[in-house]
């Protein structure tokens, strides 16, 4: 809002109106929630927000807007949970003040503005969860290569179109969300759900990406058996209670079955990559690599089915995954133990980044 131009605030005062935008007195019955609003998950927030609402009105009035040829009018630019609050209100006590208020008319510009509108405030007002944050960005991607008209943008492409709009984020931020919507929301639902955040995210990637190189490097298998072996591991592993340690246990199993090494030689060897020191693996993981055997090209051995590490009682086993590997050459193999975690082993659990 610039200073200078009129409007009516909270307690009937005088208060600045943006040029461009018309104050409306409208029936909060005639306002529906903006339908591709960024914010999936509950807002946690709304008591709080009911109450100051209940006691004093709105601190600032609702900005609307109307598409082309609908009658109805639209939240723009964040105002959906207030915009529930006040029909919830006007249900409870019928008080007139929760259903005709003063609202900011903004004209119809676009999808991808009123998109980016809700985007930045709720930045404003308190951050949206990362996955509503990278889905909000992913429809935004979708909405500015249909009004380009050329097909898919690059990730720098995307970040430069954003920030034209108003709203800057790194190409390296755009490629988490991308990670997180294209390749973890199919495997990891209720843990993205939950709040998994950015940090929690990047340290997935890490993991993956460590593990594939070791995987490839070992010639553990072909990749699109390792893409499989991951999925199906992170499909095992998804809760609301996200444990990374859990999953990473298992990939080491998988691979010092498969590579028939040590499960604490790949550990070292995952641990040496995690950290940024490949090539300087110890003295154990050294010795395991030289003895291990050296899988010639074309001539590639049967791999036994993979497994996953599974708790039952007090002791830890390796659970058969069901996926249509090859087998050995033996009719069964005995599970393999899982070995109690170095003392030094980082075995935290993901932190929840709670939704607003």
């Amino acid at each position: 809002m610039t200073d200078g131009d009129t409007g009516a605030g909270r307690d009937g005062t005088v208060a600045a109106v943006e040029e461009g935008a018309t104050l409306l007195a409208l029936d909060v019955r005639e306002i529906r929630r903006y339908d591709r609003d960024p914010r999936q998950q509950p807002n946690p927030e709304y008591l709080r927000i009911k109450a100051s609402i209940r006691a004093e009105g709105l601190d600032q009035p609702l900005v609307v807007t109307r598409r082309p040829g609908e009658s109805d009018y639209m939240i723009h630019g964040g105002g959906n949970t207030r915009l529930r609050i006040l029909l919830e209100l006007y249900e409870e006590t019928g008080e007139a003040r929760f259903r005709d208020i003063t609202c900011l008319y903004r004209p119809w510009t676009g999808e991808t503005d009123v998109l980016l509108a809700h985007l930045r405030e709720n930045d404003l007002r308190g951050p949206l969860n990362f996955l509503d944050k990278a889905l909000a960005v992913d429809e935004a991607k979708r909405l500015i290569e249909g009004e380009a008209g050329t097909g898919v943008i690059t990730q720098a492409e995307l970040s430069a179109a954003l920030k034209d709009r108003g709203y800057g984020l790194s190409q390296g931020l755009i490629s988490q969300m991308q990670y997180a919507v294209e390749r973890l929301l199919p495997l990891l639902p209720a843990a993205l759900l939950s709040g998994l955040g950015r940090p929690q995210v990047e340290r997935i990637r890490q993991l993956e990406r460590a593990v594939r190189a070791i995987w490839l490097e070992r010639a553990v298998d072909t990749e699109a058996v390792f893409d499989q072996t991951f999925g199906a591991l992170c499909r095992r592993y998804d809760d609301p209670d996200w444990d990374i340690g859990h999953l990473r246990r298992a990939l080491e199993a998988e691979i010092a079955e498969q590579a028939e090494v040590s499960i604490q030689a790949v550990s070292m060897m995952l641990e040496t990559r995690l950290a940024g020191r490949h090539g300087e693996a110890g003295p154990a993981a050294q010795t395991e690599t030289a003895a291990a055997p050296v899988a010639v090209v074309g001539r590639r051995e049967p791999k036994p089915q993979p497994s996953v590490a599974v708790t039952a009682g007090s002791e830890t086993e390796i659970a058969p995954l069901q996926l249509p590997l090859r087998r050995s050459q033996h009719d069964a193999r005995s599970p393999i133990g899982h070995p109690a975690p170095d003392a030094g082993e980082e075995h935290d659990r993901d932190s929840r980044n709670h939704p607003r």
